[in-house]
């Protein structure tokens, strides 16, 4: 398994670059430039956008790219160079075959060569002897092009959750601001991230994974690369969105530990009913798994989830509590769309901070008429 650092680990096992990783043999441990190589000539004109011919009203189709045949030509040119190019190029010919967890495995790859190669991978950091930092900062951001890596990104799929499939595109979209037209309802997404995380999917894994590789990449590219350091702001957007917790508008930190492995930091879900490992992890497991109530009689009341609860979901603010209605409106909406607490709970929402002849205006008569009597109760 390759492994980035002591910390983060792979969540997909694949040997599939071990050969690229070896040092070549020779006097040069990455080869050397292939810019004026014959097949590396080839497959760059194979990559390049290609318009149909027009006659008239037809219109050409061009051929698709065949991916395996690209494949086959980044493996056989990296026997000869390892290339940064080549590597994301390969990326996304292994995307076809592995989906999604080819980003993770690909970027696991690029990292460990820029770590043990920093001077002898291409492209290289001096061009007789001048530093010139520029080609390989382009190299690099060959992860933002639009029109490639990020297109193919964009349209991979999610795995199915209640029947319904999404692409990354599509949850992008969700939290995009302003507001796409026909986007998804960000609180629909944003539970089935949660439901994704819930039934401890791989693929979420593997995404969270792969934003904490992009963000070791770019470090290790401020140790080489100076002020031509490529920020990569598009995928390391698009990679926090798979990285959403359930509090302050899904927004999470990142940690630096892999999501798979990380048992307290991240999301990680607790089941009620496990034992603590400690008196700290009880009392902040015990902080968020049961909720008392007064009720109007004065007796207290002990809520305890019956399936789970998250870690690190302290209310501090009525914002705070505002938003933990928002996520459990969310999740009943996506996994109980008929449930009538739907509506109840977008009440809550829309009533807090409200007075009472505020909330005359927003409530029916007969829910204010009960609104009225706990209120003449408490």
């Amino acid at each position: 398994m390759i492994t980035v650092n002591e910390e983060l680990h792979s969540t997909f096992q694949s040997d599939f670059y071990t050969e690229v990783l070896t040092p070549l043999e020779g006097k040069f441990v990455c080869g050397e430039s292939i810019e004026y190589d014959p097949l590396y000539i080839t497959l760059q004109s194979k990559m390049a956008p290609k318009m149909g011919a027009e006659y008239g009203d037809f219109v050409e189709t061009t051929e698709p790219v065949n991916w395996r045949e690209i494949e086959s030509d980044c493996l056989e040119l990296l026997k000869k160079s390892k290339h940064i190019r080549l590597i994301v190029l390969l990326i996304r010919a292994r995307s076809r075959q592995i989906g999604l967890f080819a980003l993770e495995e690909g970027l696991i790859a690029l990292y460990q060569l820029l770590k043990d190669f920093p001077n002898e991978i291409h492209p290289q950091l001096y061009d007789e002897g001048e530093f010139e930092p520029f080609m390989r900062a382009n190299a690099i951001s060959e992860l933002e092009d639009t029109d490639g890596f990020m297109l193919d990104f964009r349209q991979m799929t999610l795995p199915k959750i209640n029947g319904l499939q999404l692409t990354v595109k599509e949850v992008e979209r969700a939290f995009a601001i302003p507001k796409e037209e026909n986007a998804l309802a960000e609180e629909s997404v944003t539970g089935i991230l949660n439901e994704w995380r819930l039934n401890g999917d791989k693929t979420l894994a593997s995404l969270n994974n792969a934003a904490l590789i992009v963000d070791a990449i770019k470090k290790l590219a401020r140790e080489t690369l100076e002020n031509e350091t490529p920020s990569l702001p598009a995928l390391t957007q698009l990679l926090s969105l798979f990285n959403k917790d359930l509090t302050a508008n899904g927004k999470k930190p990142s940690t630096g530990v892999s999501p798979a492995e990380d048992a307290d930091l991240t999301s990680e879900l607790v089941f009620a009913g496990d034992e603590p490992a400690d008196e700290t992890r009880s009392q902040s497991a015990d902080s968020v798994s049961s909720t008392t109530e007064t009720e109007p009689d004065g007796d207290t009341t002990t809520v305890t989830t019956e399936r789970v609860v998250y870690r690190d979901k302290v209310i501090n603010t009525r914002q705070d509590a505002l938003e933990r209605i928002r996520e459990t409106r969310a999740w009943f909406q996506q996994t109980e769309p008929g449930n009538p607490i739907i509506l109840l709970l977008r009440y809550a929402e829309e009533a807090a901070g409200k007075n009472f002849l505020q909330l005359s205006k927003l409530f029916p008569a007969d829910m204010l008429a009960i609104l009225d009597i706990n209120k003449d109760m408490s």
